[in-house]
């Protein structure tokens, strides 16, 4: 293999840890098995990252602003979806239940209760998911698709909270959630939010 710096070192192992992570999820992120994907020593990994947890956190944070980008290329490259659709699929109710992103996801939050590091993680993904759904909502009202007298700020985060107890529901298989009804949920609580 030919040198490397530090920041192309550094770049291989974040894409290998993705790589693990998206195909076996963040409880096989261990050092050798990142090292292995990356075909590298496995004290080039602990020589680039403090901890496995700041590891984790790192490639959990690069991997929900991959996940938001995608959605950010798909809203631009559907000119003909209406703004409840932009806002739906900002919200993930569009999303397969195997999406690698979502089952990501999913176990990123079990991490966060035993992890501190993966905590802030984790606070960190939401504010950006905040973030995307609030632009979602303002592009809404600015193009007329959306009426509201509460702030975007404050209806996201009741559309994010939904979503998300919604999907512990799908998860558990409570309450005869699947994605159509999550869809249909969803549309009544957008409906009474914005119009």
């Amino acid at each position: 293999m030919s040198y490397l710096n530090k920041e192309q070192r550094r770049e291989i192992i974040l894409q290998a840890a993705e790589c693990v992570a998206l195909s076996e999820g963040l409880q096989a992120m261990t050092v050798r098995r990142i090292a292995g994907e990356a075909g590298i020593a496995t004290g080039q990994v602990h020589h680039h990252f403090a901890s496995s947890s700041a590891l984790k956190a790192e490639v959990f944070l690069r991997i929900s602003d991959q996940a938001l980008a995608r959605h950010n290329v798909a809203e631009n490259t559907a000119e003909n979806a209406n703004w409840r659709e932009r806002l739906h699929d900002a919200l993930g109710s569009q999303e397969s239940a195997v999406d690698p992103y979502l089952a990501l996801w999913r176990e990123a939050q079990l991490e966060a209760g035993r992890d501190p590091v993966m905590r802030e993680a984790y606070i960190q993904s939401m504010a950006m998911w905040h973030q995307r759904v609030v632009a979602v909502i303002h592009q809404g009202i600015a193009a007329g698709g959306f009426t509201t007298r509460q702030t975007p700020e404050s209806i996201a985060w009741r559309l994010i909270s939904l979503s998300c107890g919604m999907d512990g529901l799908y998860v558990l298989g409570v309450g005869g959630i699947d994605d159509a009804t999550f869809y249909q949920h969803l549309e009544q609580v957008i409906t009474l939010e914005l119009g």
